[in-house]
C-alpha cells in the first residue's frame, strides 16, 4: 500500500471506532481495533519500523 492508502485507511477506520464508541457497540470496537493494529504492523513492516 502506498502512504497515501495508509492514511486513507487509518482515516476510515478511526471514523468507524469513533462512531461505535458514541454507540457502546464493543463488539465494533474490538474489530476496528484489531484491523487497526493489522494495517499498523503491515506500514511498519513495510517502512522498516521508522
Amino acid at each position: 500500500m502506498s502512504i497515501t492508502e495508509y492514511r486513507n485507511r487509518f482515516a476510515d477506520l478511526n471514523a468507524r471506532l469513533r462512531r461505535a464508541r458514541f454507540n457502546n457497540d464493543t463488539e465494533a470496537i474490538l474489530v476496528i481495533e484489531a484491523e487497526l493494529d493489522r494495517i499498523l504492523d503491515a506500514y511498519n513492516s513495510q517502512t522498516g519500523g521508522q
